[in-house]
């Protein structure tokens, strides 16, 4: 999958159904898109939250979840900033997508303020229970 549509798609998680943030982020183009996608597309989303009135961030991942994962509100505990609470929401997202690699790489850029959220704490909980044990492990620099 190109960088484009692998940002694409992480928008579409982030701000599911919302018309206006999935039309400006379809004009950015390929060449703009960093070797990140997903980390571009919190940024992006969390931008365009800063600027558009929104109405809650409460809603899970769409048409997805483990009733075990999903939190009925990461800023319940008013600790998350709203950057914070859209990674935890898009690292929440990566492991109902089955991806518990990109979970924890999402959770993994939480600043020290907010590794200890109970949402946070959760996710990470269960991308590690998803990963399940492993025979070797790759160390990427």
């Amino acid at each position: 999958m190109k960088r484009k549509q692998q940002f694409l798609k992480a928008v579409q998680i982030l701000a599911p159904g919302d018309a206006l943030i999935l039309n400006a982020a379809q004009r950015v183009p390929e060449e703009r898109v960093p070797l990140a996608p997903g980390g571009a597309a919190i940024e992006f989303v969390a931008a365009l939250h800063k600027l558009i009135p929104w109405p809650s961030l409460e809603s899970s991942c769409p048409g997805r979840g483990d009733p075990n994962v999903r939190e009925h509100s990461e800023r319940a505990s008013g600790l998350l900033s709203m950057e914070d609470t859209l990674r935890v929401r898009s690292a929440r997202c990566w492991l109902e997508l089955g991806e518990p690699d990109e979970a924890l790489r999402e959770l993994e850029a939480l600043p020290s303020r907010a590794w200890n959220h109970p949402s946070a704490v959760k996710v990470r909980l269960a991308a590690l229970r998803a990963l399940g044990p492993r025979k070797e492990m790759t160390v990427q620099e």
